[in-house]
């Protein structure tokens, strides 16, 4: 399915004019609209898709335990970690407001993955995230239900954190580590429904090569952390001549241990941190989509557990306190995190 559906306006009404008007065929999926049987569900399928292809999905790096503060793991140690993440679209936005969805169109994705890092020196590691990505959009057409998924692989992250500097007195440090990397373009990409390449948003993959950078620093004093951070991803042509949003966020945070027992006793703390994120447009083969580009602000609760030294387990959740979404939209209902990670 072309990627230039996104820029034609979701009302289902309006599918079949906005077919007409676009040159070269841009506006519908040939596959679709002449395979027999499948007119109608091309039709649909124009205006259901005109939400999805600047959804914002999820990226790998989004499942790292412990990567992006200034601390590193220690010399020659090793983090294994299995996490997931789980996010849900429902409500359609214009802008800053919420607009009817008539269609009750529904996009749901989850990640497991796989982490690994190890400590090459006591001040640099690197580390590889594993995805494995279930992608699903549901929607009712005239009392029909329309649902498209996919799953499998999706774009394996490597990167590598260097500690720039430490600073440490009596119960405290400061530490600031910048972090680089790029997702590869390992999933797959050619996912299709009743014969129709469905759009890359929805693929496991992107088929681009995407890197990342952030500069993070951290805090200690006592039983208080504080963390910050600057990222930025830059998405290159992949799949059907996609380009994705570039990502650029910042986040601070704070933390406290509320558990805090001598070693190897446990230690718990809870976490409350504040993120804006700003997607820019997207593009396909040229073209700027007009349902694309979007800014958030999200709050992030979340509580980490150590019951033993070498144990991680992380419970999480943004909570969007506001977001302005450029054209029309699905906007962020729930993002969910829980990880476990294992250190030796």
């Amino acid at each position: 399915m072309n990627e230039r559906l996104s820029s034609v306006y979701h009302d289902p009404m309006n599918a079949r004019s906005n077919q007409s008007s676009c040159p070269h065929g841009r506006g519908r999926s040939p596959s679709a609209s002449t395979r027999p049987g499948h007119r109608g569900l091309g039709r649909v399928t124009i205006a259901l898709l005109a939400t999805l292809a600047a959804a914002g999905p999820l990226s790998a790096q989004e499942g790292g335990l412990g990567i992006f503060t200034g601390e590193t793991i220690f010399q020659y140690g090793t983090r294994v970690s299995i996490s997931h993440l789980r996010e849900s679209r429902t409500k359609l936005f214009r802008g800053d407001d919420r607009v009817a969805n008539p269609m009750n169109q529904r996009l749901v994705e989850h990640r497991a993955i796989l982490g690994l890092s190890h400590g090459v020196r006591n001040d640099f590691s690197v580390s590889a995230l594993i995805p494995f990505v279930e992608k699903s959009f549901d929607s009712r057409v005239a009392g029909r239900k329309l649902r498209m998924d996919s799953f499998g692989l999706g774009d394996v992250a490597v990167l590598a954190k260097y500690r720039l500097m430490k600073q440490t007195w009596p119960r405290g440090a400061f530490t600031v580590a910048v972090i680089g990397g790029a997702e590869l373009p390992t999933g797959r990409t050619d996912f299709r429904e009743n014969g129709t390449r469905l759009p890359t948003s929805l693929q496991p993959g992107s088929g681009s090569v995407n890197p990342f950078a952030s500069l993070a620093a951290t805090y200690e004093e006592d039983l208080w952390r504080f963390d910050a951070q600057l990222f930025g991803k830059w998405n290159t042509r992949g799949a059907r001549n996609f380009d994705d949003s570039d990502v650029y966020s910042a986040e601070i945070a704070a933390a406290y241990r509320f558990v805090h027992e001598p070693y190897p006793g446990p230690s718990h703390n809870f976490r409350l941190g504040l993120s804006y994120r700003q997607y820019t447009r997207a593009r396909d083969d040229g073209p700027v989509l007009v349902n694309s580009g979007r800014s958030e602000w999200i709050l992030r609760p979340a509580l980490t557990m150590h019951p033993r030294p070498n144990i991680d387990i992380v419970i999480a959740a943004d909570v969007p306190l506001h977001q302005h979404l450029r054209g029309t939209q699905l906007g962020l209902e729930t993002r969910t995190f829980v990880a476990f990670g294992i250190r030796f």
